[in-house]
């Protein structure tokens, strides 16, 4: 697992062992908030299972989003979606991939099958529990910050909402109330569709798309220390990414082994590896001045992710 940067984004590029590599690539897409918090550790091992079945697998943080630049902004699902394209071009770049399939996880497994709609070279999609109906999911965002705040999420005069500490424009989340895959869910975004679902109760129908049940998956949605990776389901998503590529020979490009990403006012930030043969890891955030005077060293919270609720310790 390497830790990468492409434009305003961070991510991990996990690579398969030499000669066990097929001609596809895999873009993993997050979910968001709070969700995508707890399911760090998650996503990062179906991103060492995908590897291990042979894909280049690329992970990685949208804009604003986690350990990548830039704040919450108007217009972030169209920034999300392209940041997607980023991804898969980076991927290409990097390895020499030939195929590419997309998978993600509740909100990213819809961002997926949006940004595949809009390209015509994704062989594949693999959506675990994906929103198929924006409108209930909009009102599921509104409805844990209401719970938290024991009150309205957002001030009626306010264009925001905030979500448990993750916030999105009046606009974007009118635009996720549009989605609705319901009916044909991923229909048209690639020739293969994978959606694993934790009941039938979410079963859509669309030209090849397949649709399996792991009650299991259910464990993914809980605070980060509840969370358990449902293996059977991931291994059924790593058979389907994996159904139909071909072998090949990867021509892996020179990988900057410490990237760096340049934050706003001069401020930059490099991934670090340390103790015990590298096996810790964090976020080195250096000041335009750096006089090294004094540090700072902000601790996560037990299982958390590094980034924090509401990405506080990256704030």
């Amino acid at each position: 697992m390497t830790p990468v940067v492409f434009g305003d984004c961070a991510g991990w590029l996990h690579m398969p062992a030499t000669g066990d590599a097929v001609a596809r690539g895999i873009v993993l897409c997050d979910a968001f908030g709070y969700e995508g918090l707890c399911t760090q550790r998650a996503m990062a091992m179906l991103g060492i299972m995908l590897a291990d079945a042979g894909m280049p697998v690329l992970r990685f943080h949208y804009p604003g989003t986690g350990n990548s630049a830039g704040d919450e902004t108007e217009g972030q699902i169209g920034l999300w979606l392209d940041s997607i394209d980023a991804a898969i071009a980076h991927l290409r770049a990097v390895t020499g991939i030939t195929e590419i399939g997309l998978c993600g996880l509740r909100l990213g497994a819809t961002l997926a099958v949006e940004a595949a709609r809009r390209r015509d070279d994704v062989a594949v999609i693999g959506m675990i529990m994906p929103v198929l109906y924006g409108r209930i999911y909009t009102r599921e965002l509104i409805l844990s910050a209401s719970m938290v705040t024991s009150g309205p999420a957002t001030a009626p005069a306010s264009d925001w909402s905030e979500v448990l500490g993750y916030k999105l424009h009046r606009s974007d989340m009118e635009r996720l109330r549009g989605i609705d895959l319901r009916a044909a869910a991923g229909a048209g975004a690639a020739p293969r569709v994978l959606m694993v679902s934790p009941d039938e109760a979410a079963r859509p129908s669309g030209a090849g798309l397949e649709v399996k049940i792991f009650p299991e998956l259910l464990s993914l949605m809980g605070e980060t220390e509840d969370v358990v990776i449902p293996m059977a389901a991931f291994q059924a998503v790593v058979e389907g990414l994996v159904f139909g590529a071909g072998r090949a020979t990867l021509s892996v490009a020179p990988i900057d082994r410490s990237p760096v990403l340049a934050l706003a006012d001069g401020v930059v930030e490099s991934p670090v590896r340390f103790e015990r043969d590298g096996e810790r890891f964090g976020i080195l955030c250096r000041p335009a001045r750096d006089d090294r005077r004094r540090c700072v060293l902000i601790l996560n919270t037990g299982l958390n992710h590094h980034t924090g609720n509401g990405r506080g310790s990256v704030r």
